[in-house]
């Protein structure tokens, strides 16, 4: 592993590390997602945290912490099987995180000793290298700056969404929650395919089975009544 920019020797990790309760842990997860919601656009997927963002801060808050130091610092390796996601991923979430001010990352530097074999003169080397180690992470709530962060440019979801649209034609899937019926102007056009029932059509028939539902409802309580 190559040595980076900003890394260096850490001779005490007692100075890049804070011990949590398991109260501010959970103000600081309870925080970062809080800003995630409210910054997130509607029908957004990521804010200035992003999802891979959470899953990440999660981790590290609940699988890669020693209570009595604080000390944390998993590898990439150990992050990449306890949250799922790729390399990249990781390093994205890191940097999300970092530039929000929920994470303070300490990247170290450490000695190592190399034996090789010189391919030239076939004779047996031994010098110290220097390499990256794994980085010190510090979890803290989000900085004030952090509301005024951009928001990555994602693509806005269809509503409802083509394999949604499709159970919902075939009646495997049903809402538990009455849909907005004022928009459906609003709702794309290439979700309607041709030779299926139309799209309005659908929305009235799921409008009637819900106001028949409710006033059975409602029958059936003043019977009891």
């Amino acid at each position: 592993m190559l040595a980076r920019r900003r890394a260096s020797f850490i001779s005490d990790w007692r100075s890049h590390s804070r011990a949590l309760t398991s109260r501010e842990i959970a103000q600081v997860l309870e925080a970062a997602e809080r800003l995630e919601v409210r910054r997130k656009g509607e029908g957004r997927v990521n804010g200035p945290i992003t999802r891979i963002g959470l899953i990440l801060l999660r981790a590290l808050a609940t699988r890669f912490l020693n209570r009595k130091s604080g000390l944390r610092y998993p590898s990439y390796t150990a992050m990449q099987e306890a949250t799922g996601l790729c390399r990249q991923s990781v390093a994205v979430a890191i940097a999300c995180l970092e530039r929000a001010g929920v994470l303070t990352v300490t990247r170290r530097l450490r000695r190592q000793q190399v034996e090789r074999v010189n391919d030239i003169t076939g004779l047996h080397e031994s010098y110290s290298g220097v390499v990256q180690d794994t980085s010190l992470y510090i979890l803290s709530p989000p900085g004030a700056w952090a509301e005024h962060l951009p928001v990555p440019n994602s693509r806005r979801a269809p509503f409802p969404a083509p394999r949604q649209l499709a159970l919902l034609r075939t009646g495997r899937l049903t809402w538990r929650v009455q849909p907005s019926l004022s928009d459906r102007e609003k709702l794309p056009h290439r979700l309607t395919q041709p030779g299926a029932r139309p799209l309005s059509e659908a929305i009235d028939a799921l409008r009637a089975s819900v106001e028949r539902a409710t006033r059975a409802g409602f029958q059936g309580r003043s019977g009891a009544l």
